[in-house]
This record gives structure tokens, C-alpha cells and sequence, in this order.
């Protein structure tokens, strides 16, 4: 197949949605398991076909995109997508030594192979079992050669056996329906590492919640104390009306005998 060819068949938005999978969630998880990525596997960034056309993507602004190639704006990254897909194909690397992720994404499942998928279901198409268990073999295929040990002692077995759990398994049609029927993630990878990996999850959430339960009781501290201060208030000014009540003006004082320094002058 020509650089060209492969090129024009590689879907780039399944394709950056397979390397944020990968980059983001699948090789920061397997690392916490102590391995790596080997050089001959497909998914590795080596053999990635349309990463320098990715790494020649620069904002240039909140909504334009300069091409690093040749320096041109383009008012959107779909603009810019085809513009180094027209004008730019011999920077890429040979079809020999490049990988389309994108034809990993029903491993990986990328957001836009669910969908296809869910949006299939609805036109009840058949499923394959054939098809799948070929592509159940290709997924134990690369998940059994593509993770080399970076530490002393790391059982690569064990490596495997999790990964074939988390991403071959689905491939199958009850796998498949579970997709369909959102049982099953898009992108498993935060459970890989070991059992320990959610301790500085619940210790934020255990923070959050204590500095949630400072900030409500002060504010009743605070709501109670002004309200003491108002109820304070208000009974020292009836206080005083009811004594004005009492002492002011001649015609109280008239009738209770008080109204002789009124009439004398």
C-alpha cells in the first residue's frame, strides 16, 4: 500500500481519538504496571502514520489553526486536516512503517466506533462471529507482543491476561450488546494499575467533603450569631417604645396625676 493510499483510507478523527486513548489513559496505566511499549509494536508512537501531521497542528488562535509545515491559518482543524492531507503527504513516513490507528478503534473503542455502533443497532444489523473472533485473535495478537518488562520482576503474563480481559474479551456479540447497552466503558484503563491506584482518589473526595462540612458549619455559626444580633436589637428598640409609650406626651401623665407641672405657669 502507497503512503498516499493510506493516507487518503486513514479516518484522522477515529485516528486522534485512538491516540488520546493510547497517550492518556492505556500507557500511563500499563506503566504503573511496569512495562513499556516495544519497539515493534503497531501502537506504538513510531508507527503512528499521521502523528507529524498531528504534531504540525498549532492553535493559533481560540479559533484558527496554523499549519507548522508551511505556516498557513485555517479558520478550523478540519480545514487544516485536509489542507496537510492535499499538500503535505510526503512528510509523512512509508505505508510500510506506518499504523492507521484508527483500525484499532473497536479494540480501543474510540467514542466514534460506539456510536457507529449504537447507530447500527438501531437497523438491527446481524452480528458476525467469525469477524470477530478473527479480530479477538488480532487483539490477543498485539496485546500478548506489544508490552516489553521496564522493571525487574514484572510478570508479563499476568500484563497480558489483564490486558485480554479489558480489551479482547468485548469482541465478541454479547460483548458487542453490552456495548450497545452502555454496560461496558469506552476506555477501561483507570482499574489497570493495582488495587492501591484509588487511594488518592477517596483521600480527595474524604478532603473535599470535610472542607464542605467546615464551610457549613460556619456559615450556621455565622447565620446564628447575626441572627442573635437582630433578635438583640429588636428587643432593645420595643424595649424603648414601650418606655416612650409610657412616659410621653401630657395626656397619659393628665390621667395618671401628673399634670401639675402642666398647669402651673
Amino acid at each position: 500500500m502507497s503512503a498516499n493510499h493510506l493516507t487518503a483510507s486513514c479516518d484522522r478523527v477515529a485516528s486522534r481519538e485512538a491516540r488520546n486513548i493510547l497517550t492518556t489513559g492505556l500507557l500511563p496505566a500499563v506503566r504503573q504496571l511496569g512495562v513499556e511499549f516495544a519497539p515493534s509494536c503497531p501502537l506504538h508512537p513510531d508507527h503512528d502514520h499521521l502523528l507529524r501531521h498531528e504534531r504540525a497542528k498549532q492553535p493559533a488562535t481560540q479559533w484558527q489553526w496554523r499549519c507548522g509545515e508551511c505556516g498557513k491559518i485555517f479558520k478550523s482543524e478540519h480545514y487544516l486536516d485536509l489542507h496537510l492531507e492535499r499538500r503535505h503527504n510526503d512528510t509523512l513516513p512509508a505505508a510500510s512503517d506506518g499504523t492507521c490507528l484508527a483500525d484499532y478503534c473497536d479494540i480501543l473503542r474510540c467514542p466514534s466506533w460506539i456510536g457507529s455502533l449504537r447507530h447500527k443497532a438501531e437497523h438491527r444489523s446481524a452480528c458476525r462471529p467469525a469477524m470477530l473472533e478473527a479480530r479477538r485473535a488480532l487483539c490477543q495478537h498485539v496485546m500478548h507482543d506489544c508490552f516489553v518488562a521496564s522493571a525487574i520482576g514484572v510478570d508479563l503474563h499476568h500484563v497480558f491476561e489483564r490486558m485480554d480481559e479489558r480489551y479482547c474479551h468485548a469482541l465478541s456479540c454479547a460483548g458487542r450488546q453490552r456495548i450497545r447497552d452502555g454496560l461496558e466503558p469506552s476506555e477501561r484503563t483507570t482499574a489497570l494499575a493495582a488495587d492501591g491506584s484509588h487511594t488518592g482518589y477517596y483521600a480527595v473526595a474524604g478532603l473535599l467533603f470535610l472542607a464542605l462540612g467546615v464551610l457549613y458549619a460556619s456559615l450556621l455559626v455565622w447565620f446564628g450569631d447575626t441572627r442573635g444580633d437582630a433578635v438583640a436589637e429588636g428587643l432593645r428598640a420595643r424595649r424603648g417604645r414601650q418606655r416612650r409609650s409610657r412616659g410621653g406626651g401630657w395626656l397619659p401623665r393628665l390621667f395618671r396625676g401628673d399634670s401639675a407641672g402642666c398647669w402651673e405657669d
